[in-house]
Formats: structure tokens, sequence, C-alpha cells
């Protein structure tokens, strides 16, 4: 459903772009979606999303074994798996495996698409990650927003990205960024992150 609904958005871009002699390429529209999300608007989600997509799935192994502890939108009947234990060889391929067949099984719920991605992440696939995290921010995940602040290497890109997750009531982002604000006249060191992946 989302997929078709984000279809239906580059289709009458794609559209509109052609009668009024407008080109743009495929990176270009990427990179205003990147914009569209750091400005917290939605394309997706504003045209498509059902207010309880967040968390409208059961219960699933993915939940055990990869939900982040910290986020705002877990089951509130799971405790969540920490970045150190989740990193654990066994621990992720299991997380990967039931993810993927959870995303699989129910893609329009973002939870599962963080979940995934977080699994990913630990198991140090950064890019595999990346689309399972765009597709939940898209749909306002706040984790996902942490995290895709935690992979940019932009330093004002992944402050943006944090502002957006604290702003959805990420608190380790909210941490960081006051933690950022009281050091702003100092460096920051580049192994700081505000999310647990």
């Amino acid at each position: 459903m989302l997929r078709d609904c984000a279809n239906r958005i580059i289709i009458a871009f794609n559209t509109r772009a052609k009668t009024s002699q407008l080109t743009i390429g495929k990176k270009r529209l990427k990179q205003l979606i990147y914009a569209f999300l750091l400005l917290g608007f939605s394309l997706t989600a504003a045209v498509c999303k059902n207010d309880d997509q967040l968390t409208s799935a059961p219960i699933h192994a993915c939940d055990h074994l990869a939900a982040d502890p910290d986020d705002p939108n877990r089951l509130s009947s799971v405790p969540g798996v920490r970045a150190d234990a989740l990193a654990v060889e066994a621990n992720v391929i299991a997380a990967i495996a039931v993810c993927t067949e959870a995303h699989e099984k129910y893609p329009d719920v973002p939870r599962f698409a963080y979940q995934l991605a977080r699994a990913l992440a630990a198991a140090g696939m950064l890019e595999d990650a990346e689309p399972f995290l765009i597709n939940a921010a898209e749909n306002e995940y706040a984790a996902a927003f942490a995290l895709l602040g935690d992979l940019s290497e932009d330093t004002e890109e992944a402050t943006d990205f944090y502002e957006i997750a604290a702003a959805r009531g990420y608190g380790p982002a909210k941490k960081y960024l006051q933690q950022a604000a009281k050091t702003s006249t100092r460096q920051q060191p580049n192994d700081v992150s505000a999310s647990n992946p």
C-alpha cells in the first residue's frame, strides 16, 4: 500500500514535470525527498498513512530480537535489546532473519522496517539498512531519524535528523542535542551517536 502511494506521488510529479517542461533526475528526486523528510514533511505519510500503522501488527519475534529499548513506538510489552547485545553475531543473524520475515509479512508497518534496519546496521550492512530506514522515516518513525543521523557523514544533516527524532519523542536524540548545545564551543567527537542501533 505505502509503495503504491509513493509511486502515485512520483507519477503525479513526473506528469506535472512533463507538462511544465521541467526535467529532474532520479538523484535529484532522491535529494528532494530527503529535503522533505528533513523539513518534517512526509510525502507518502501525508497522502497515505494510517494512524495506527505504527503498531498495527501483532508482536513478532523481530520485536524481541531487535526492538530499540529507547524507541517511543516500540510495543510496551517488549523491553528492547541494547545495541551491544544486538551486535553479538548469533543475535544479529537471527534478528535479520526474523525481521526480514516480519517486514515481508507486514510491509506497511514501519516498526519492522526500522527494526530490520537496526539489525542490518548492527551487522555493518549500512547500505542494506538505508532503504528500510527511509521507509520508516517516511512514516515518521522517530527512531529511524536518529539512526539516519548516526549514519550521516554530514554533521549538519545528522543534527537535522536528530532534531526530527527528538521532536517525535526519541529520548536519546533529545539528550544528544542538549549535550551538543552545552558543548557547542568545543569540537564534538565523531563517535557520538544519538540512537541505540
